[in-house]
């Protein structure tokens, strides 16, 4: 894995290879931005790089040494990448102990011993202050990357200790240059719509059977809310709640319908809309609603949105928000 295989984050690049080249490879790093956006990839290949025997002038892994052969197996034992463990909720107190007495010994075979670890965010606080004894004094062979969804989780005595990298959304060119490298060459624009800059989603809206199928029921509920009574609301509130896993995407599909209304009432029939296969409910609910009735149900979606991220008792919330719908509809 190298910086040049990874499509996309020039600047993240730029900055960890320029760290090389210029000797000033940081001990610790949280690597933030949302799920997909490329941090484990990333990760991997900033840490081949510092582990290379014999780095290039730009800071890239050789390819060739001892190291970069293990690392390309997946069979470097100085590279270790933690995960939340079956039946588990995060990464636990254990596994930091672990990497601690783990940076004691000196690397096998690499310039350095990297520890990856993914989900930083559900770190607990045992789990945090154990990883602060190896942050506080780190042997000058260690390196430890931080995967986080999160900033705000990260305690302030690790984030004051680690060197802190910040990933962008792709454009959709980018996105476009992800899925064509993932074997897609057809592009849908709702994909892309769906992906909101980050390649992890777009990929899933082609390749998760899931996904799609909880879309087309989204899209259902969405459209049968104008005629809908209260067992059509209350049924559908059920089941936009048991998809707890897949919130997010719930509530984007939802707007996204309502987006496009509100483009239809507002600029006619000539613009381009996100959910074509619902091109006539979406055109009629436009008629029916007008522009500022579809945007009032834009707001409700995005208040929704922001109670689900606060851990909301989330069927509540959906009920509401569907009741707060049907009240603009039929208002």
């Amino acid at each position: 894995m190298t910086f040049d295989s990874i499509i996309g984050q020039k600047n993240v690049k730029k900055v960890l290879s320029d760290s090389i080249v210029s000797e000033r490879v940081g001990h610790a790093y949280l690597f933030h931005g949302p799920a997909g956006i490329g941090k484990k990839l990333t990760a991997r290949a900033y840490a081949e790089a510092v582990m290379c025997l014999h780095p290039n002038p730009d800071g890239t892994a050789c390819g060739k040494c001892e190291a970069c052969v293990l690392n390309k197996n997946h069979s470097n034992p100085d590279l270790k990448i933690y995960e939340i463990q079956k039946n588990k909720k995060g990464i636990i107190i254990e596994q930091a102990r672990d990497i601690v007495q783990d940076a004691m010994t000196v690397p096998y075979y690499s310039n350095k011993k990297v520890f990856i670890i993914q989900s930083g965010e559900t770190m607990n606080l045992a789990a945090q202050n154990a990883l602060l004894k190896i942050l506080e004094e780190p042997p000058k062979y260690v390196m430890i990357i931080i995967l986080t969804t999160n900033i705000a989780v990260i305690l302030d005595t690790i984030k004051s200790r680690t060197s802190r990298i910040d990933f962008a959304r792709y454009d959709n060119e980018e996105i476009k240059a992800i899925l064509k490298a993932n074997g897609i060459e057809h592009v849908d624009e709702s994909a892309l719509a769906y992906a909101d800059g980050i390649a992890g989603r777009a990929i899933s809206f082609y390749n998760d059977d899931k996904i799609n199928e909880i879309r087309g029921n989204v899209l259902k509920i969405a459209e049968g809310l104008a005629e809908g009574d209260a067992a059509y609301r209350i049924e559908s509130a059920e089941y936009l709640a048991s998809l707890k896993k897949d919130t997010e995407f719930v509530i984007y599909t939802m707007l996204s319908y309502y987006s496009d209304v509100s483009k239809v009432a507002r600029y006619g029939k000539s613009v381009k809309i996100t959910n074509k296969e619902c091109e006539n409910p979406i055109r009629m609910t436009a008629s029916r609603l007008g522009f500022y009735k579809a945007q009032e149900i834009e707001k409700i979606i995005n208040k929704a949105w922001g109670y689900t991220e606060r851990s909301i008792n989330i069927e509540v919330v959906m009920s509401n928000m569907l009741i707060q719908i049907q009240e603009v509809i039929n208002g």
